[in-house]
């Protein structure tokens, strides 16, 4: 079995612009692999992928509400960002509403990308 198969392409005007491989498995709770396509044990980062995941029980439990938090909070939470004023002003804007400071953030602060491809001023 291929380990990545085509999975998605795009067009623009009838010509093929981008092909996304990958594989896919559709599992039981017991993690018994039902269905997939692809090599389904593939080894891979998930990376961005699980972020809406992972604020999917803060969600539910209406958090949201609870802190009275918009829709360009919700994106945050389960969106990547590159450390931009925009973003860190909306983050510090969550953590005033909730009450805690950037102590609290377990992931740190990076350089944003910008200033390290020299396309924009350090913040």
């Amino acid at each position: 079995m291929t380990s990545l198969i085509p999975l998605i392409e795009t067009s623009r005007g009838g010509t093929p612009e981008c092909l996304h491989f990958g594989a896919i498995a559709v599992a039981d709770l017991q993690g018994r692999v039902l269905a997939g396509a692809g090599d389904p044990h593939h080894t891979t980062f998930t990376r961005s992928t699980l972020k809406a995941l992972q604020a999917l029980p803060f969600l539910q439990a209406g958090g949201p509400a609870h802190f009275g938090f918009g829709p360009r909070e919700v994106a945050m939470l389960c969106a990547s960002h590159s450390g931009e004023p925009m973003h860190v002003e909306q983050v510090q804007s969550m953590l005033d509403k909730t009450g805690l400071d950037t102590k609290r953030l377990q992931c740190g602060c990076h350089v944003p990308y910008y200033v390290e491809l020299g396309v924009g001023p350090a913040p």
